[in-house]
């Protein structure tokens, strides 16, 4: 049902909920309660109840069909494991009390998480096949819109914060997660530990951290500066942005129409665009569109 691999380890959430890792098992990364590295995978615990996970950078985040969010691995001098403490656990540890995870996600220095109000399970006839409302409101949003939206989620973020990266304003530090800002109309989130970059229900994507490296060209925001930030800010006025992936050099998204945009630091010819010219906005590659409201339910 969902997999998730790095360049050291795998997670995998294969059926009935239960939690399934390999690979390199440094600081118990694989949250077996070892550090033994496993060449074949291994189940954590007995539960069934694991719904998301999540990893990266020797830091494994998994949520629970219950809404609560767990960690366990490296934990850093800055507490990426977000439990409040710089300990690192081999067995997956509670982050925090709150209940609401949707998803997470962690970088080396730092993490961050989506959290939802729940509406209940409510499900909607579409061709006499009934899928849940977040289905719809994800993939068909016209659809679900009909049917009442749902409350949407704020982001929470913790860890290292040098550059501002987590979005709350300052550099400071935070071992416990802390929420960017108090909106609660994200829909989407990616990054890494230097930036991140969100969608909002409007279609607006917004953007924070840092947004040049040592002597490099920069523009990793995507806003048309150079300049880091500590807030979220937006890039352009545009309202049909529908995903975007942030990294340490270049970034990129998705619009609602299909195309594919790119940004940042293209000293290696990353941008996907033929060359290998930086850009500090956001520019289209190719002309290839697709139109997933067009895709039939099967």
């Amino acid at each position: 049902r969902l997999l998730t691999v790095t360049g050291v380890q795998t997670c995998a959430l294969p059926i009935y909920g239960t939690l399934w890792t390999c690979g390199y098992n440094t600081q118990g990364v694989l949250g077996n309660g070892t550090i033994t590295h496993y060449s074949s995978p291994i189940q954590v615990g007995s539960l069934t109840s694991w719904s998301y996970v999540n990893t990266g950078s020797y830091t494994t985040l998994a949520v629970k069909t219950d809404g609560t969010l767990w960690s366990c691995g490296y934990s850093g001098s800055y507490g990426k494991l977000g439990n409040g403490t710089i300990i690192s656990y081999s067995s997956p540890v509670q982050v925090g009390s709150l209940n609401n995870w949707l998803y997470a996600s962690t970088s080396w220095q730092n993490s961050g998480g989506v959290t939802y109000t729940k509406t209940g399970n409510i499900s909607q006839d579409l061709g006499q096949r009934y899928v849940s409302k977040d289905y719809l409101l994800d993939v068909y949003p016209n659809i679900a819109s009909a049917t009442g939206a749902r409350t949407t989620p704020g982001i929470w973020m913790w860890g290292y914060n040098g550059h501002g990266q987590l979005g709350n304003g300052t550099t400071t530090d935070y071992s416990s997660p802390i929420q960017v800002g108090s909106l609660t109309t994200w829909k989407q989130l990616s990054g890494n530990y230097t930036s991140f970059g969100a969608i909002k229900t409007d279609g607006t994507l917004w953007v924070w951290g840092l947004n040049k490296y040592a002597s490099y060209p920069g523009g990793q925001l995507g806003n048309g500066t150079t300049i880091s930030y500590s807030s979220p800010v937006q890039v352009g006025s545009l309202t049909n942005w529908k995903q975007v992936s942030m990294s340490i050099w270049g970034s990129g998204a998705i619009k609602t129409d299909g195309t594919l945009w790119t940004w940042g630091d293209f000293t290696f010819g990353s941008s996907g665009n033929g060359t290998n010219v930086s850009y500090s906005s956001p520019i289209q590659i190719g002309s290839l569109t697709k139109d997933r409201k067009s895709t039939r339910l099967n």
